[in-house]
């Protein structure tokens, strides 16, 4: 998006612009709210810099909560793999019933991808059986 104008400006225009200015979302008032610097999408503070707050809106505007900006975080942070149609299927699930918040207490990435491959493995040497031939 850019913007024409008819003569050589004397001021920059993005400085009287604040971040709420570009979000139609209302923002909630939240007192000390952790700003996320680590975060694709939180604002670019220079290094050994503190960042201040400017409004006591929450950090993850433009968003309308944490649990979005997390997920949008999450869709355009890192591998480029991610889809719009495949973060479509994951929200369809995280809202479904099947979703349930407290089977994550206890999940592990590491030893969930074990008993996955171990179930591979043991699917590839069954095919092997049947068929008398190696599976590749």
């Amino acid at each position: 998006m850019y913007c024409k104008f008819p003569s050589i400006l004397t001021h920059n225009p993005d400085n009287i612009l604040a971040l709420e200015n570009l979000s139609d979302i209302t923002p909630q008032v939240v007192f000390n709210a952790p700003v996320e610097t680590n975060a694709c999408l939180s604002l670019i503070v220079d290094e050994g810099q503190t960042p201040t707050p400017v409004t006591t809106a929450p950090s993850y505007l433009p968003f309308a909560n944490s649990t979005i900006f997390s997920l949008m975080n999450w869709m355009w942070l890192g591998s480029a793999m991610k889809s719009i149609g495949e973060m479509t299927k994951l929200i369809t699930f995280l809202k479904s019933n099947k979703f349930k918040k407290e089977d994550l207490d206890s999940f592990n990435i590491h030893k969930e991808t074990a008993k996955f491959d171990a179930s591979l493995e043991a699917s590839a040497q069954l095919a092997e059986g049947l068929t008398g031939a190696p599976n590749s």
